[in-house]
């Protein structure tokens, strides 16, 4: 039986609960233990399954050895699962526009253990490649309404940025969309926050998802290239602080201040401050000169005092 096989056709179901099996199955098993209780009980069933003395099957196998072979087959089982896997991005799409949001969750889930386990295993190569399938298959995930089935792309594409080339560029802009605090704007353009079940959280859940997971996303970017990221940034604060902006965008140039604010520990001091002086001096002209009516928000306001003071 080719367990890759089985387990590939098993994420073509439509049954939510199967997927969800699968993505704990495969978040339990990718995973190599190097728990000293796990070694001996994984020692135990294979003396068992050999049917050898204890005498024997020690002179044999001892528990490094072990490891050894296990970490080698499961290198070649998630291998061949991060193509798999990476498939499923079509899947992805046609669930999300059909509503099967567990479906979603779940597929990502899946690419996230496979992404985070491949990365982690021992290998020869300096750097590790990931399948452009997988990682778009987590870009998805990282751009669904969800903010848990964002979440957990993120975690995942986090670790990614540093191994893969240019991946930063494609997801900086996800991650500056992902940083607008969810809101409704009224006929009368009004701004309110959104009710719980727009992204699936509330909004202490948003800011504690955004203080966190977030956030260290957005360093990773930064982390691979901050120069695109400061520019990218301060370009958005120009852009939602000119004159003709509008009352209802209040949120959006408080996600953009907030996705700096990410960054400041380390890219405002020493050196790197110099280096990002002109940027600085652009944000610091557009926002003195933005129409009032944009710090009418309390959370915009709050966020624009937080900048001043760093």
């Amino acid at each position: 039986v080719n367990i890759v096989e089985v387990l590939n056709d098993a994420m073509y179901s439509d049954s939510h609960e199967a997927i969800d099996a699968l993505a704990e199955l495969i978040e339990s098993t990718v995973h190599v233990s190097d728990d000293v209780d796990v070694s001996i009980g994984r020692m135990k069933q294979l003396q068992h399954i050999l049917q050898l003395d204890e005498s024997t099957f020690h002179s044999k196998f001892d528990a490094v050895k072990l490891a050894l072979i296990e970490t080698r087959e499961m290198s070649d089982i998630v291998e061949e699962l991060v193509s798999a896997v990476g498939l499923q991005r079509f899947r992805f799409t046609e669930r999300e526009k059909l509503g099967g949001h567990d479906v979603c969750r779940n597929l990502v889930r899946i690419g996230a253990s496979v992404c985070e386990t491949w990365l982690n295993l021992p290998s020869q190569e300096m750097h590790k490649r990931v399948d452009d399938g997988l990682v778009h298959l987590l870009l998805k995930g990282a751009a669904h309404p969800s903010v848990n089935i964002c979440a957990i792309a993120l975690q995942a594409l986090s670790q990614l940025v540093p191994a893969t080339p240019n991946l930063d560029r494609e997801l900086l802009p996800i991650l500056q969309r992902r940083a607008i605090t969810p809101h409704n704007i009224s006929p009368h353009g009004s701004v309110s926050l959104a009710e719980t079940d727009a992204c699936g959280v509330n909004y202490q859940e948003f800011k504690a998802f955004r203080e966190t997971t977030l956030s260290d996303s957005l360093l990773a970017c930064w982390r691979g290239n901050s120069t695109t990221y400061m520019n990218s940034c301060t370009s958005a604060i120009e852009e939602f602080c000119l004159p003709t902006a509008t009352p209802d965008i209040c949120l959006h140039l408080e996600a953009a201040i907030f996705c700096l604010e990410a960054v400041a520990l380390e890219s405002l001091q020493g050196k790197e401050l110099k280096q990002y002086s002109p940027q600085m001096k652009r944000c610091s002209e557009s926002l003195s000169s933005k129409p009032r009516s944009l710090i009418g928000n309390p959370l915009t306001l709050a966020r624009l005092c937080s900048f001043v003071r760093q």
